[in-house]
């Protein structure tokens, strides 16, 4: 089976210090194997690496670095298959993950 990684150089990823936090952590954003592509896990901090007083935008971003993952393996949101999610307080915030 033949594997293909991605790490993206979206601005969106920036490390402290330069780079990205792919390069950084030494990861993939992504991995094409075969006809799948399996994205590794995206938080919701803020393009300036801050995180977000409210948890409704932690979702937001959560899912917009999806998409740029997504999009650079030339994918989009509606091939998704199953989505995993981790969550630190979730019943208190549960609503707000689904509606967004």
């Amino acid at each position: 089976m033949t594997k293909k990684t991605y790490a993206s150089k979206n601005p969106m990823f920036a490390a402290a210090g330069g780079g990205t936090i792919f390069d950084k952590f030494q990861y993939s954003s992504a991995v094409r194997a075969g006809g799948l592509v399996f994205v590794a896990g995206q938080i919701g901090l803020n393009a300036d690496g801050s995180i977000p007083e409210k948890p409704e935008q932690q979702f937001i971003n959560a899912f917009e670095r999806l998409k740029l993952v997504l999009e650079e393996t030339g994918c989009q949101m509606t091939d998704l298959v199953e989505l995993v999610s981790y969550h630190v307080g979730l019943s208190t915030h549960l609503a707000e993950f689904a509606k967004v």
